[in-house]
């Protein structure tokens, strides 16, 4: 079945509904959930290919993946309680979502395909599901830093805007050197690449309303060729593709 692309980001999730004929090998900072409707997700990682019905990918996993049918494609902040709590769910950089799970998540999508609920409807029982996993993770102190669980708090509820080194840090009533530490030290990653991540799913929001030369700059990129770049690598797709839905 034919049907448009469609997209929605916003909070510490985003996804997309369609086919991804020209995914390239890429990695980004968010825990992706990959789902089909028809034919079985390949997923190239690590010198090899997984076939699955459904999958979990960790961040900052390079990887490809390859699906002729329509594709639901999660993506998900894995310092949100919810990120947490999926990467808790394997060891593996590559793994089967559990069935519960991926049963779930394949009805919404065939209920989508077959016009029983329209996109919209699909946003909002997705939203509800992550948010029941927001409450199974929420039950443990997955982070050892009283400071930088209030950050991550923080930066969740500020999805909307890069916040700068020089305000979170203030905010947290530490120096700039010491929050750097902590944060890599807590969660595995730079905030650099955390931000860096913010801005381009922050972007992902404007594409379709403006050109890529305007969300570039708005964004803070010398130029469309170098957003383009980072968009690719983050993303496995050009901002065009986006750009048409």
């Amino acid at each position: 079945m034919t049907m448009n692309k469609q997209l929605y980001f916003g909070g510490y999730w985003g996804l997309f509904v369609g086919t991804f004929e020209e995914n390239l090998p890429h990695r980004h900072y968010a825990t992706q959930i990959s789902v089909s409707s028809g034919a079985a997700i390949g997923i190239v990682s690590e010198m090899q290919t997984q076939t699955f019905e459904a999958c979990l990918i960790k961040g900052n996993v390079l990887h490809q993946f390859q699906c002729p049918d329509l594709h639901l494609l999660l993506l998900i902040s894995p310092t949100s309680s919810v990120g947490h709590f999926l990467n808790s769910l394997t060891s593996s950089n590559v793994a089967a979502m559990p069935a519960t799970h991926a049963q779930f998540l394949q009805e919404i999508l065939n209920a989508l395909v077959n016009k029983k609920i329209d996109f919209g409807q699909l946003v909002e029982q997705v939203n509800q599901w992550l948010e029941g996993l927001r409450c199974q993770c929420q039950t443990n102190d997955h982070w050892n830093e009283d400071r930088i669980t209030k950050a991550i708090l923080f930066l969740e509820q500020n999805f909307n805007r890069v916040v700068s080194l020089s305000e979170i840090a203030d905010y947290c009533h530490l120096s700039e050197s010491r929050f750097l530490h902590l944060f890599r030290a807590q969660t595995g990653i730079s905030y650099r690449r955390f931000q860096l991540w913010n801005k381009m799913a922050a972007s992902v929001r404007v594409l379709t309303t403006q050109s890529i030369t305007q969300t570039a700059h708005e964004f803070g990129f010398t130029d469309s060729a170098h957003y383009c770049k980072i968009f690719k690598e983050n993303f496995g797709f050009s901002p065009k593709f986006l750009a048409k839905i």
